[in-house]
């Protein structure tokens, strides 16, 4: 940051002024001063960091005029408004601004109060106020302008609203001095004169006192960032004697403002003085961070306090600001804290010391960042301009205006061409970066919490964000769109403060340390290399974050790089604890500098890290710039002194290698002192020329010598070929979410100026001579175009020969301009060079040369220029359709399907028109092109994979058929899983390996241990026999474990369905209806039928199992189902059910347990008092065969105790169909419903699937088959 004087405004008459205010929002100055002096002004150009003029450049405020404006101002000298309102006899004490209504309020020391209107550009009173019993101390409007709050010296507060009606009014029994409202407007703050800040609400009931706390943490003010004073052995600048510039080397007497390092004080002292002003930003431009103080409250004895506002629960920041403080305010974004008032400077000859009025520039969290020395008898009173650009100081009968040009977060990469810059939105916590790039204009936005450093280098950005909630910062590698490429950690001991970057390096710099990230290897471009192989390989090895990161120490002389792991940190607990911090970084391609708060720079070389050499500089070095190849080093030091060090040259009498000088005494460079300069740049293709922003101007130097300097306010971005790049940032800020191309501005050099100055009075052979003797490729640029412009081909080529590389295309136009004796041919080509084509266009139509007009707009890619001229005539309908096709592209590249389909349906680009018609998702129109394309087109194939990525294998089939691809189609159809239909493919075009393929690929499923996949792929296949075997292997598994009898049933349901599937393919295939069809073809269908049955059974007669599965395949289900229905029904206490359903599981010795089924057996018997039938299933258990010993006798010791107690008599017969199958296992027809035995007395319906019977009364409604669960009904 920095900041320097730049207008001065007289009062007429010398009054003195006592109050000033800037409206934020309109830009009109009030100010008020002695004798009822008040007055509005208005500057000619406001914003923007525009204020021209330096100091001593003065504007009467009586005329509006003065002595002109200083050269590269960015506003003139004149008022566009200067009116002068009566209506204040005594000294108008306060002035203040409602922007919201653009009202003007006023009042003097004798009570008058005065609000003023604006009414066709004049100000008029709207309402006057004067209570005569006591002075108006202060009064302030919420931020939204609906209240004002008045506060007197007796204790007297009054609340109106903006209409002029009173709200409420109160009298306190104590003296009041400020008066401040929140943000939100909810409570007012009274700053008493006793020293206490009081907390009301809106209405005037009072909440608390609010105190400083004893024990506050005191930040001293320091020329460091966050270090004390006590290390630096300089004197601050601004309390320099003038007479004492010069003496840098006498230490003896510090300018210490009479203090010590706290300012002579304890600490805790002096903290309840006076509150001397309360100034609370509002929050409406948005936060730096969600926990950024935003409440300052300035004490007597130069203390000011920074919290978070009323409720903060933290502890407070107060800082010492060694000065007499008068007032204190935030900027209109709240950035930025600026006090004014007086300090005590020592002169370090005399031995005398003088009071001189200072502003002080702190961040929000207490760092002090700049000082301004303002001359005069006391500044009375400041105001932020909108913005924070500028600041209006009132100093006795003057208005002072001082620039400030703040510390952007901006970057920049190689070449300028992408610019990236951090806002704050209102809405948002979070940082927003946005990434322009230029010469395309597309701007990309990403979002960043905590954004702390950002910076350029290379194709690269680099962002530094935190604190996170584990205290570590990061560092965020991004490339020129915002996508992050690598993230590290910084080591937690190091908190960033400065970063600069290279092509290959990062350096981010704490107080004490600096952190070294190479992120990428120091090699050419891949790009650049003709081999593609040796390319790829290259950016491999370019990979962001293969490079090794080290931590330095600066004061480790001996070995000052390691791990960061390795790093402890400095001597304290913090980087505050050192006390020569780390204040200025610079990096390049071989070697990096830090600058260190006494004025030592410390160099070390890349990529291998040592200690190279040492340099003094006369000051504090605020920013290091280093040159094309690192032999120059411009530094700015903490007074805005730009300086350079010749890193090369040696110290007399020093013969080593390499050792550089302490200090600078003799080359070119030597005496160069440039004063308030903010910004600095090296060229990156001379490394002797330098740009430099001093205050309203950038001066260029040459080898150390100054050109004359260019009127500009922008920062600078880059210096190449005689052109500073320059930004204008104040305007990005000013509205960064669109940001006008304009602010970005090319300034050539005094060199290239002059040049073409003299091209145009002395000719091209004479600026050949001068442009021979300083040559630089850029005049030699400069020199061919106008040559050619002049058509002198002869000096073109020889300029263009000169100008090095990338001109090869200038030599090429040369060659062809030779080559045409059409004089305004020649011309039109010559405009074309130069972007002129319109003016091209036109003399090749005045001379009816309608096809070089189109061949010179199809050149520059103007396709819709094209189809404009063909449309007029001239070209044929092969050019047309090109044009649209370009067209159709252009759209393409930007996302515009629908508008590009148009355009290629023109151009009968049917490829294309899939594109966009698969991107629209536009599927119907992708099947309407399959049947408008001939058959063996190749396009098909691409239609057919598009269709096969969105899974519409029917389509995919179609498009891939008309190609003439059959197996392409049933590769489409295997990749998508449909099976079915590839072996229907396969079939019918005769691909024999599809079982091979089916076969392989159901193994891998039962390989991976998924065999129900496997299933699912026989099924679509169409291979019912094999998914039927396949489910009755699983079902078999299932009921051998024992454990899910329902798996094993459902299992054993799927493999008959499966059968009954193949079996009804079979029949149905060959032997449907009959109806319509002759005898003979009938028999011929059953015929086909009975041979493709008999190829059924023979292909697997010799697997048993499969046969069995074949020729019963319901056998498993029904075994299970009569197993867990009896249990149900004996569960249910339908015993009597119970044991039938259990006796017709005897049937399913082969399936099911013989143990299992006569233990259920004898279980639902006994439950049922059928002892008879409980005695012959003991007797089976009894018999069974391979059962253990232990089982036996258990089962015989049950069965005695059981008869014992029970004869085995039955109460009833059972059916004799039940007494059968439970001694020879008969199959009878039992209910699926209810396992009880069908007769011919009831009703049974059959299900048509599985061909089971139900008793009709059993099935309680029920509409599926108890078996299947097929719909039966």
């Amino acid at each position: 940051m920095f900041i320097y004087l730049s207008k001065k405004i007289a009062i007429p008459n010398g009054t003195k002024l006592d109050s000033l205010a800037w409206n934020p929002a309109q830009g009109w100055i009030a100010c008020g001063g002695s004798n009822g002096l008040t007055k509005v002004l208005k500057l000619d150009s406001v914003g923007g960091g525009g204020a021209g003029g330096a100091p001593g450049k003065e504007v009467n405020a009586e005329n509006g005029r003065g002595g002109g404006a200083a050269a590269g101002g960015g506003g003139g000298s004149n008022l566009s408004m200067n009116q002068t309102l009566e209506g204040h006899e005594g000294s108008v004490v306060c002035v203040t601004w409602n922007a919201t209504y653009s009202k003007l309020t006023t009042c003097d020391e004798q009570g008058l109060i005065i609000v003023w209107m604006l009414h066709k550009g004049l100000w008029f009173e709207e309402m006057i106020n004067n209570r005569h019993k006591s002075a108006v101390r202060d009064m302030k409007w919420t931020s939204n302008g609906q209240k004002i709050c008045i506060i007197y010296a007796d204790g007297a507060v009054i609340v109106g609203s903006v209409d002029g009606n009173r709200l409420w009014g109160k009298e306190l029994d104590m003296g009041l001095q400020n008066v401040e409202w929140s943000p939100d407007g909810r409570r007012i703050l009274f700053a008493t004169a006793a020293g206490e800040v009081l907390i009301y609400d809106a209405q005037g009931k009072r909440l608390r006192a609010m105190t400083l706390p004893e024990g506050a943490e005191i930040t001293p003010d320091s020329t460091g960032a966050n270090s004390p004073t006590s290390g630096s052995k300089k004197k601050p600048a601004f309390l320099r004697d003038e007479k004492d510039d010069d003496d840098d080397d006498d230490d003896d007497n510090e300018a210490k403002g009479g203090e010590g390092k706290n300012g002579g004080r304890k600490r805790g002292e002096g903290k309840k003085g006076r509150v001397i002003f309360v100034d609370w930003y509002d929050g409406a431009e948005g936060l730096l961070h969600p926990q950024v103080p935003t409440l300052c409250i300035a004490l007597d004895g130069g203390f000011v306090q920074l919290s978070r506002g009323v409720d903060d629960n933290a502890a407070p920041l107060v800082v010492d600001a060694h000065m007499r403080i008068r007032q204190a305010r935030w900027n209109t974004n709240g950035t930025v804290l600026a006090l004014s008032g007086a300090a005590t400077a020592h002169l370090s000859k005399s031995g005398q010391s003088r009071e001189l009025s200072v502003v002080k520039l702190y961040s929000p969290y207490g760092v002090p960042l700049r000082t301004l020395k303002v001359p005069g008898n006391g500044i009375s009173s400041m105001a932020w301009e909108g913005g924070g650009l500028r600041i209006a100081l009132a100093v006795d009968a003057y208005i002072y205006f001082a620039n400030i040009r703040p510390d952007y977060a901006w970057a920049s990469t190689a070449g300028g061409e992408v610019l990236a810059y951090a806002y704050q939105k209102a809405d948002r916590m979070d940082t927003q970066v946005c990434f322009w790039d230029l010469k395309a204009g597309e701007r990309r936005v990403k979002s960043h919490r905590n954004l702390k450093l950002i910076c350029g280098g290379g194709e690269h950005v680099c962002l530094v964000t935190g604190p996170d909630d584990r205290g570590r910062h990061s560092l965020i590698l991004v490339n020129s769109i915002g996508s992050t490429l690598e993230e590290r950690v910084l080591p937690a001991r190091i908190a960033p403060l400065k970063m600069a970057m290279s092509g290959a390096h990062v350096v981010v710099s704490g107080a004490a340390a600096a952190y070294v990230w190479q992120y990428k290897n120091q090699e050419t471009s891949p790009f650049r290399d003709s081999d593609p192989a040796t390319a790829i390989a290259m950016a491999l090895k370019r990979t962001p974050g293969a490079g090794r990161e080290r931590v330095i120490d600066p004061d480790n002389l001996t070995s000052p790089a390691c791990a960061p792991e390795a790093y402890g940190g400095p001597a304290g607990d913090n980087d505050e604890a050192n006390s020569n911090p780390i204040t200025a970084v610079a990096v390049s391609e071989s070697c990096f500098l830090l600058g260190r708060e006494d004025g030592t720079i410390c160099r070390y070389t890349l990529p291998h890290i040592s200690r190279e050499n040492s340099y003094t500089v006369r000051s504090k070095p605020q920013q290091m710039a280093l040159n094309l190849n690192s032999s120059l080093l411009a530094v700015i030091d903490a007074t805005g002194v730009l300086s350079v060090q010749d890193l090369d040259s040696k110290s007399p009498g020093d013969t080593s290698k390499g050792a550089g000088r302490e200090s600078l005494d003799n080359g070119p460079w030597a005496s160069l002192e440039r004063r308030d300069t903010w910004d600095i740049v090296w060229a990156t293709d001379d490394p002797s020329q330098l740009a430099a922003m001093e205050k309203t101007k950038m001066v260029v130097f040459n080898n150390g010598e100054a050109e004359e300097p260019v009127p500009c306010t922008r920062n600078l971005c880059r210096l190449e070929g005689l052109e500073a790049r320059t930004v204008g940032l104040d305007d990005i800020m000013a509205a960064p979410e669109s940001p006008d191309r304009s602010v970005v501005v090319d300034v050539e050099t005094g060199a290239l100026v002059e040049a073409r100055e003299l091209i145009t009075t002395d000719g091209l052979q004479e600026a050949y001579q001068v442009i021979s003797k300083k040559p630089h490729p850029r005049l030699w640029k400069l020199l061919a175009q106008q040559a050619l412009e002049a058509q002198d081909l002869n000096m073109t080529e020889k300029a263009f020969v000169l100008c090095g590389k990338n001109a090869f295309h200038g030599v090429r136009l040369v060659k062809r301009l030779s080559n045409i004796s059409d004089r305004i041919r020649r011309r039109a080509e010559v405009y074309s060079y130069f972007d002129r084509h319109d003016e091209a266009e036109n003399m090749l139509r005045e001379i009816d040369r309608r096809d070089l007009t189109i061949s010179l707009r199809e050149r520059l890619g103007d396709w819709f220029r094209v189809v404009q001229l063909m449309k007029q005539g001239g070209g044929d309908d092969e050019q047309l359709c090109a044009a649209w096709g370009k067209i159709g592209a252009y759209y393409t590249e930007r996302g515009k399907w629908g508008k590009a389909v148009q355009y290629f349906k023109q151009a009968k680009d049917l490829r294309m028109m899939a594109e966009c018609y698969y991107r629209l998702e536009q599927y119907a129109s992708l099947r309407e092109l399959v049947d408008t394309l001939p058959h063996g087109a190749t396009e098909l194939a691409e239609l057919g994979t598009m269709f096969e990525s969105v899974g519409l294998g029917e389509d995919s089939v179609r498009a891939l058929i008309r190609l003439g691809d059959p197996k392409g189609a049933i590769d489409s159809c295997i990749r998508l899983n449909h099976w079915r239909r590839a072996v229907d493919l396969a079939e019918k075009h005769d691909f024999p390996q599809i079982e091979a393929l089916l076969v392989r690929h159901t193994g891998q499923l039962l390989q991976k241990g998924d065999p129900l996949q496997a299933v699912e792929v026989f099924r679509m296949a169409g291979k019912a026999t094999d998914a039927a075997l396949l489910l009755a292997k699983l079902a078999e598994d299932a009921g051998r474990r024992r454990v899910d009898p329902l798996r094993a049933k459902k299992l054993h349901v799927l493999a008959a369905c499966e059968v009954e599937r193949h079996r009804k393919i079979a029949l149905g295939g060959n032997g449907a209806s009959r109806q319509g069809r002759s005898a003979t073809e009938v028999a011929a269908a059953t015929a086909a039928t009975l041979n493709t049955l008999m190829a059924t059974t023979s292909e697997n007669a010799e697997d048993k199992r499969a046969a069995k599965v074949l020729d019963s395949a319901w056998r498993g289900a029904e075994a299970y189902h009569y197993y867990m229905l009896a249990q149900r029904q004996l569960y249910q206490g339908k015993v009597d059910k119970a044991v039938r359903t259990a006796i017709r599981c005897a049937e399913f010795e082969d399936i099911l347990s013989p143990w299992d089924i006569y233990c259920l057996v004898a279980l639902t018997a006994y439950h049922s008092g059928y002892m008879g039938v409980c005695s012959r299933a003991f007797v089976k258990l009894e018999t069974l065969p391979n059962q253990s010993p232990e089982k036996l006798e258990a089962a015989q010791a049950l069965a005695l105790k059981v008869f014992t107690r029970n004869p085995p008599i039955d109460p009833e017969p059972l059916e004799s169909h039940c007494l059968e199958c439970l001694d020879e296992g008969r199959s009878y027809q039992a209910c699926t419903a209810s396992g009880q035995v069908i007769s011919s007395r009831g009703r049974a319906l059959m299900c048509k699937t599985c061909r089971h019977f139900a008793i009709e009364s059993e099935l309680e409604r029920r509409a599926q088959c108890p078996l299947c669960h097929a719909p039966m009904r």
